[in-house]
């Protein structure tokens, strides 16, 4: 199955669930601090804003049920915490509250999982797993490949270059201990920062993602 997925790690101490509550807090906050630069990275994609909208709909915007669900969706947030790292994830956090987490992992498998040291920069559990892969020997490259892969020996006498397949197997055992939080849909929660009654947040920012739109439109 296809995925694609942006995930940012904050470490918490396993045990601390005052830690992960704080910790959510600050995030509500900050998004809520930084609306106004939220929204204009989003509002192209609210469905109520597209070339040909009336005139009517853009001024009522905030009155308009496509645009509210809209906004709920946005700030509904799919997470996770894995007790054997003391690893707290987000998926798809504001570019504005990245600078909250230890780092942030982009996680697919449309092309190679050639990671370098550095995707997984910050978050040391994953630093491990990368190192740990880079001291492997050819051997036991080899046995991963055909026993993870089901390689060939045939594969296996064209490889010219195992440094590439230690990066995939720690992207592998990386992705291997978190892809149930993708996939396993009965155990998934979400984080809503805002609730039914959190009007004036709705209305303020749907009034600014309307703006946007039509400084955009303005501008030919």
């Amino acid at each position: 199955m296809s995925y694609s997925a942006t995930i940012s790690f904050k470490h918490i101490e396993v045990g601390n669930i005052k830690g992960i509550f704080d910790f959510l807090t600050l995030y509500k906050k900050t998004i809520i601090d930084n609306l106004s630069s939220i929204a204009k990275d989003e509002w192209y994609y609210c469905p109520v804003l597209r070339y040909g909208s009336t005139e009517d709909e853009i001024k009522n915007i905030v009155y308009n049920e496509s645009a509210r669900a809209w906004f709920e969706r946005l700030f509904r947030y799919r997470w996770f915490y894995d007790d054997s790292l003391g690893l707290l994830g987000i998926y798809g956090v504001p570019r504005v509250t990245e600078s909250l987490f230890d780092g942030t992992c982009y996680f697919q498998n449309s092309c190679d999982q050639d990671y370098e040291r550095n995707e997984w920069s910050g978050i040391k559990e994953f630093e491990d797993i990368f190192d740990k892969w880079q001291v492997k020997t050819n051997e036991d490259i080899i046995d991963y490949l055909k026993t993870e892969r089901d390689y060939t020996d045939k594969d296996i006498v064209d490889i010219d270059d195992f440094d590439y397949y230690r990066r995939w197997g720690a992207y592998d055992e990386i992705w291997g201990r978190i892809e149930n939080t993708l996939y396993d849909e009965d155990s998934i929660t979400y984080i809503s920062i805002f609730a039914f009654y959190d009007i004036s947040y709705k209305i303020a920012f749907l009034k600014e993602c309307s703006e946007l739109f039509k400084k955009d439109t303005e501008k030919g």
